[in-house]
């Protein structure tokens, strides 16, 4: 029987810079993130693109991800997330360029901004400030400044909302009613239910951070989730500051699932969880292969965890399972002992990379 934990003396003494706050305020974020989107001048997206491009790194990326997954099924335009210091050589004025950085201050994503604008290439810039939204100021380029003061990771209404609702009225997205609204109902209901008041017999999120505590969890997920996947691991890495990793079916399939066939020897048993994680709408040739691919790890000593998304639409179905990967982490964190926002080996790392030390 697993010790009762006071989650809440656990957070007074862990969680210094109180991300719990920035957590359980979701639904708020969600509804300014959208008025920013409904006021911005459409005028200013070019008309018709060829190809739309994000160009952005870590938490900021993300929102590329799930706005290129969101367009899988409702935009004409194709989609592409670059994380780079540069561009490919198909982005031309065809191109319309979204740079996503929370702070503004992403070296790569403004090298990779800077060169789309010498292509003339379609910009529209969403940050906080800093020297992205000084660099559209000066430029004249449209831009969408969203608060800061936060992690990006905490900020992902902000980045993915407003873009979300340019693209819908720019005509790039198709819409779906009441997608929106259901949305804050199920990011207003996920939050009560894995908040920190919230009894950990209730709370999948304190429930799951217990059996990923001293484990190495490798998420799995289909294509239409697999920024789910990587929301997941990157989650837990920044926020728990423990190692985790991330595939999609059918790719893993054709070559990770070999990597298993050591998982039951002693030195290695019970060290792994294979989380999968599951759409509703999801293609039943996808879902079979889970099942077979979950029923092999099984037999070699792996932990099997399964994962449903909740909701109509998609959107709300992405969030439900975004959400419960960023309080499971919270979490986890707690119980590693780590603050979970600070992040001082990136912070060292930009420190030495921009020659401070």
């Amino acid at each position: 029987m697993q010790p009762k934990i006071d989650w809440q003396i656990l957070a007074e003494k862990t969680d210094a810079s109180r991300m719990i706050d920035l957590l359980e305020s979701f639904p708020a974020q969600l509804e300014e993130a959208e008025t920013l989107g409904r006021k911005f001048e459409i005028s200013q997206i070019p008309a018709a693109p060829a190809h739309i491009l994000f160009v952005g790194m870590g938490g900021s990326a993300m929102a590329g991800e799930l706005l290129r997954l969101l367009g899988r099924d409702r935009s004409p335009v194709p989609m592409t997330v670059i994380r780079d210091y540069t561009l490919p050589a198909w982005v031309d004025e065809k191109t319309l360029v979204v740079g996503l950085s929370y702070s503004g201050n992403t070296e790569e994503t403004i090298s990779a901004f800077r060169e789309a604008r010498k292509r003339s290439a379609g910009l529209l810039g969403i940050s906080s400030g800093g020297k992205l939204g000084a660099f559209c100021q000066s430029e004249k380029i449209p831009f969408v400044q969203i608060p800061g003061g936060r992690p990006p990771r905490t900020a992902l209404g902000y980045l993915t909302i407003p873009v979300f609702l340019i693209f819908q009225r720019a005509g790039l997205f198709s819409k779906i009613s009441g997608e929106l609204e259901e949305l804050r109902e199920i990011a207003q209901e996920k939050v009560r239910r894995f908040g920190l008041k919230n009894d950990e017999k209730e709370n999948p999120a304190k429930q799951l951070a217990r059996q990923f505590q001293g484990k190495l969890p490798v998420f799995y997920a289909p294509e239409n989730l697999g920024a789910l996947a990587l929301r997941w691991k990157a989650q837990i890495n920044e926020n728990a500051k423990q190692q985790a990793f991330w595939n999609v079916l059918p790719e893993m399939n054709h070559n990770e699932i070999v990597g298993w066939e050591l998982a039951g020897q002693d030195s290695w048993q019970g060290s792994f969880h294979a989380v999968f994680l599951h759409d509703q709408n999801g293609d039943p040739r996808i879902r079979r292969r889970i099942e077979i691919t979950a029923e092999m790890l099984k037999k070699r000593g792996v932990e099997i965890l399964s994962l449903n998304t909740e909701g109509r639409s998609y959107f709300a179905r992405l969030f439900s399972l975004i959400l419960l990967a960023d309080f499971t982490s919270y979490y986890l964190a707690l119980l590693n002992g780590v603050d979970p926002t600070p992040i001082p080996v990136i912070d060292a790392l930009k420190s030495k990379l921009s020659g401070d030390s």
